[in-house]
């Protein structure tokens, strides 16, 4: 059976919950460094050690809201279901490299595909759906069905 591409809009998965829970860490994070500022510098090791461990978490705290900041404000990009591979970005994956497709239990679902010889869904592989996700995702699940596609449908695990 030929089928012809399916071209879909979505976007990346990342929500502004990201971006302001980061950022508010990262505050938090600068405020404790700022208040460890004189204890570091009396000659105790531990207050150095301890100091450079706050600066250095509140510097990764603020790259990784400036990073979702950025994934926020990316343009929409395509999704193209072929006959048995999936085009996301600039990348492809033929049906046999795909392990699993993760699929959230929210209104607006997000959808990871899971490469195979990988232990978590690389960034460029989640995504929403712009627009009425409905129909789109059942799509979707209806080409992993036919490609022998493992689906799995739970709840979403954030980190923050």
């Amino acid at each position: 059976m030929i089928m012809e591409k399916q071209v879909y809009e979505v976007r990346g998965a990342y929500s502004i919950g990201t971006f302001i829970g980061c950022g508010c860490l990262a505050a938090i994070w600068f405020f404790f460094a700022y208040r460890g500022w004189e204890n570091a510098w009396n000659g105790v090791l531990e207050n150095k050690i301890a100091y450079g461990f706050t600066v250095m978490i509140a510097i990764l705290l603020a790259a990784a809201a400036l990073a979702s900041l950025w994934q926020m404000r990316r343009p929409a990009y395509r999704l193209e279901l072929g006959a048995d591979n999936i085009k996301l970005r600039r990348h492809e994956l033929g049906s046999d490299r795909i392990k699993r497709i993760y699929v959230s239990e929210e209104d607006i679902p997000v959808i990871g595909v899971l490469p195979k010889k990988v232990g978590f869904v690389p960034n460029d592989y989640s995504f929403k759906f712009s627009k009425d996700s409905e129909p789109k995702l059942q799509e979707l699940l209806g080409w992993a069905q036919a490609n022998n596609v493992q689906v799995v449908h739970k709840k979403a695990e954030r980190w923050l």
